[in-house]
């Protein structure tokens, strides 16, 4: 299951707003989880991948998803 698919079924999970976007969190976090001596091009993806993740839970709770779209290179 690729990452649109994933973030896809959470949304449509019925769970709360903080279940869905928790769930999302965690995700990104497991992607992001890459270690001290992991390529630039693998972080470069998973920067994008967050990108893409954030954009969907800025469709579930807009202010958080502003939020960490905008603070995503801190």
């Amino acid at each position: 299951m690729n990452l649109k698919e994933q973030l896809e079924e959470l949304k449509q999970s019925g769970g709360t707003v903080r279940e869905i976007t928790d769930a999302m969190l965690v995700l990104d976090q497991s992607m992001r989880d890459l270690g001290k001596d992991c390529s630039k091009e693998a972080l470069k993806q998973a920067k994008k991948d967050s990108k893409v993740i954030y954009s969907a839970i800025k469709e579930v709770d807009l202010e958080l998803g502003k939020m960490l779209i905008l603070n995503i290179d801190m």
